[in-house]
């Protein structure tokens, strides 16, 4: 079974180029754009793991990162 991984970043290309390289080391990805999708992602599942730019420009990645250790 491969690690579930939640990549959120708001460059289009950058989400793709980290999606598909951790694709294919054989993780088990899902992206996300922004903050808010981020966080809507992980109310759908918990990724083992978060690859979260911080210069978010919708919710920061800072602010992402303290509602999810909140909930934890």
């Amino acid at each position: 079974m491969s690690a579930a991984v939640l990549v959120v970043d708001d460059d289009a290309a950058v989400l793709r180029m980290r999606s598909r390289t951790l694709s294919s080391e054989r993780f088990e990805v899902t992206s996300a754009p922004g903050g808010g999708a981020a966080l809507a992602a992980i109310e759908g599942s918990t990724p083992d793991l978060v690859v979260l730019d911080v210069g978010l420009r919708d919710l920061d990645g800072l602010a992402v990162c303290r509602r999810l250790r909140a909930k934890a």
